[in-house]
């Protein structure tokens, strides 16, 4: 099935799937690319259940970034709940 990912966001999210499998990806993103294939989406909303995952989040982010020979840094943190944004 063809997908709107864009050859960023999918080279992002193998490697990302290949370091783990504890979050998954929701939201615009996933809904466009793999079910209503309506519009282009930016982000990637990836969700985990499991608040120790999460803490690791920010590492394995870097990890992926590092390995493509991006740069990431973290934008914003949320005070309501866990939530990070790169």
């Amino acid at each position: 099935m063809p997908t709107l990912l864009t050859t960023s966001q999918n080279s992002f999210l193998t490697e990302f799937f290949q370091l783990t499998q504890d979050f998954y990806l929701t939201g615009g993103t996933a809904l466009s690319a793999y079910y209503l294939q309506h519009r282009y989406s930016e982000d990637l909303d990836l969700f985990t259940s499991n608040e120790l995952f999460f803490q690791n989040a920010e590492s394995l982010v870097g990890a992926v970034s590092a390995k493509l020979g991006w740069v990431s840094k973290r934008m914003a943190a949320w005070l309501m709940k866990p939530s990070l944004t790169v």
